[in-house]
């Protein structure tokens, strides 16, 4: 399954909205049913890409890392909602991640960071610790959070940044270690507007991701066969 074309006209009209004040609440209109899109939350009828995405899924498939591949299903899953967790509550709200010892050990890991920079041994230790249920519990609460911040955003927002302050606890807090492959997160995000951040990483970043899912999904399958 391919989402990334059914998306990419969505995510080009979402940049345009974002871009100005006058509007900027369609904006934020589109983006929570895009948002919605990419989540289990429960707030339409109608299947969303995600839940597409986690039916029938077992602990044995989203662990599983094909040969000379660096992801697994697992590790897509938590690296965009580790992501989208800091960049919304810390970078954009300013306020306190959702992420916490008591997530860490529910997960079943020792990780804190988005995984950027993980070494071949730290994916393969990621992939045979990590609890599914929890997982998939800890993206539906970050998920509902990112959804409450951006509702009490408004027009004014679009040309806002990330003070010093919030993006150093990017580091200080373990969303990215002082590794090359990690570090740069801090520019990379602490220099783009809310709009920015919005836009990339929370919605583009998270369909490249789900798409690489569905890929690994269906390469298990017939692995299967």
């Amino acid at each position: 399954m391919t989402v990334t074309k059914y998306w990419n006209p969505k995510q080009k009209e979402l940049n345009m909205l974002l871009s100005k004040e006058v509007t900027f609440n369609d904006g934020i209109s589109l983006f929570l049913a895009m948002h919605n899109e990419l989540h289990d939350l429960h707030e339409t009828h109608d299947k969303t890409i995600f839940q597409t995405l986690i039916e029938d899924l077992t602990q044995e498939i989203i662990s599983w890392q094909p040969e000379n591949t660096y992801s697994s299903i697992a590790w897509n899953l938590y690296h965009i909602t580790r992501i989208e967790d800091a960049v919304t509550t810390l970078l954009v709200e300013g306020g306190i991640q959702t992420y916490s010892k008591t997530w860490q050990k529910k997960l079943g890991i020792s990780f804190t960071d988005t995984g950027n920079a993980w070494t071949e041994k730290e994916i393969v230790q990621f992939n045979s610790s990590i609890n599914l249920i929890a997982l998939l519990e800890y993206r539906r609460i970050a998920g509902s959070r990112t959804r409450q911040i951006l509702k009490t955003l408004d027009p004014s927002s679009i040309k806002r940044k990330p003070d010093t302050l919030q993006v150093k606890k990017i580091l200080s807090e373990g969303v990215v270690t002082t590794h090359t492959d990690s570090i740069w997160l801090m520019d990379f995000w602490g220099n783009k507007t809310f709009s920015g951040l919005l836009s990339m990483p929370i919605t583009r970043h998270q369909i490249v991701h789900i798409n690489d899912s569905f890929t690994l999904k269906e390469k298990w399958k017939k692995r299967k066969v």
